[in-house]
């Protein structure tokens, strides 16, 4: 999770992509659409496949849980971390807060995702393109 880092979203509760960060243009999927607990969200070059589709689910308190469309898992921070740097996993839902992101508006069409657990913001490491 790394701080300054806007990502344009579809219409919450729709299935929509991870659409490109602003600094580069790929889509943040999990890597070969593995449906399993602890696969990392990594960036790919879009080709519309499930594994590349998120929902915004309305949680608690403006709230979202991000649900990968191909696995049914939810976008959260290995081991609940709150360390800038740490790596990005989809997971079953086991109610903690690092489930949990809040939207916010970045402009220009785009979005902050803050983790509630940490308070920092998903990114993509290095602003790789």
């Amino acid at each position: 999770m790394f701080a300054g880092s806007r990502f344009a979203w579809g219409t919450p509760g729709t299935s929509a992509p991870f659409a490109r960060n602003a600094a580069c243009t790929s889509r943040a999927v999990c890597r070969t659409a593995s449906p399993t607990a602890g696969a990392a969200a990594v960036q790919q070059t879009a080709d519309g496949s499930a594994n590349q589709r998120w929902q915004l689910e309305p949680a608690q308190n403006g709230y979202y849980k991000i649900v990968n469309r191909n696995s049914g898992l939810l976008l959260g921070i290995s081991g609940a971390s709150t360390t800038a740097g740490a790596a990005a996993l989809q997971w079953g839902d086991n109610l903690t807060p690092d489930h949990l992101w809040q939207v916010v508006d970045a402009g220009g069409g785009y979005s902050k995702l803050i983790n509630k657990n940490s308070g920092l913001l998903l990114g993509i490491q290095g602003m790789s393109t």
